[in-house]
C-alpha cells in the first residue's frame, strides 16, 4: 500500500471539533452551516 499521510485524519478531527464548537456556541445542535 502506498504511503498515506495522517493529514486527512487531522483535518477530519479539526472539522468535527469545529462543528462541536459551533453547536455549543449557537445552542442549536445540527445547525452548523
Amino acid at each position: 500500500m502506498p504511503f498515506i499521510p495522517k493529514y486527512p485524519q487531522y483535518l477530519q478531527e479539526i472539522k468535527e471539533a469545529w462543528i462541536s464548537d459551533r453547536r455549543w456556541r449557537s445552542g442549536h445542535p445540527g445547525e452548523w452551516t
